[in-house]
């Protein structure tokens, strides 16, 4: 039993793990194009996701900047909305539930 249970966790771990989200090497500009970049080291799900700006400030705002991405390209250019300068990640959600997160960013800044 316990084996059966330490399987399905460390699948659902790998799973998580599976994307990876590149953290921009220099600050985002509100209202520029930028190009997120990731690698997607597994082929299971998700077959799409989004893609959330968040705010790393307590209580700070998400904003959805992408929807239904291809974790197969490994790339994608968007144009950031008018978002209050600060710290931010980056995080790839579930498309019908943005609190299931797939993977995050480190912190950068926004300018």
């Amino acid at each position: 039993m316990f084996f059966t249970k330490l399987s399905v966790v460390c699948s659902i771990v790998s799973l998580a793990s599976a994307l990876i989200i590149n953290t921009p090497s220099t600050p985002w500009y509100s209202d520029e194009e930028v190009t997120i970049t990731w690698q997607n080291q597994n082929t299971e799900e998700p077959s799409v996701f989004s893609f959330l700006l968040t705010s790393s400030a307590v209580g700070g705002d998400s904003y959805a900047i992408a929807d239904d991405v291809s974790p197969v390209s490994g790339h994608l250019t968007v144009t950031l909305p008018n978002v209050q300068s600060g710290s931010y990640v980056l995080e790839a959600v579930n498309v019908t539930d943005v609190n299931d997160v797939y993977a995050e960013s480190a912190s950068f800044e926004v300018l």
